[in-house]
């Protein structure tokens, strides 16, 4: 008899133990987060942000957890991975607070490093009309008016010829 409750605590022991392993979405969170403020630990951040929307799609941090991976994916060059995860973002969480940077570097993407300035020019379009009181709405219509131009072009080094004439 002492051999069973011995098995079944052992049993009872592994099966309660076992869910100790799995962090919560706020562990696995603030650990991507840790992991993408350093470059060499992107691939561990991206599998955390990862395992983040697939244990907890609803989890409240998934919107940023997606624009953490588009970011990612911006600064190692990808361009269309990151475009593809900005979009997911717009898709799955339309009412984040994210949306509308998620739709400029959207534009920022195709102007910047694509080179594809007419689907650059429709997303930053998508940011003027679909978040016209947002911060970046001016930002928006600066990059279609200069989209292409080289920055002395663009008029990027105007406030510094002004100070300089005034000196």
């Amino acid at each position: 008899m002492k051999i069973v409750y011995s098995c079944l605590t052992i049993a009872v022991f592994l099966f309660v133990g076992s869910g100790c392993g799995e962090k919560s979405a706020e562990e696995l969170y603030r650990d991507a987060q840790k992991a993408a403020a350093d470059s060499s630990t992107y691939a561990k951040s991206e599998k955390l942000f990862q395992k983040l929307l697939a244990k907890y799609p609803e989890d409240q941090r998934c919107d940023d957890a997606l624009f953490a991976l588009a970011q990612i994916a911006v600064n190692r060059g990808q361009a269309e991975e990151a475009v593809a995860e900005y979009e997911q973002l717009l898709d799955q969480h339309p009412q984040s607070d994210m949306c509308y940077k998620a739709q400029f570097m959207i534009g920022f993407i195709y102007s910047e490093m694509l080179n594809d300035y007419p689907k650059a020019s429709s997303a930053y379009q998508k940011v003027i009309e679909s978040y016209p009181d947002c911060d970046l709405v001016d930002s928006a219509k600066w990059m279609i008016a200069n989209m292409g131009k080289g920055l002395e072009e663009a008029g990027a080094f105007d406030s510094e010829k002004t100070k300089e004439g005034t000196q």
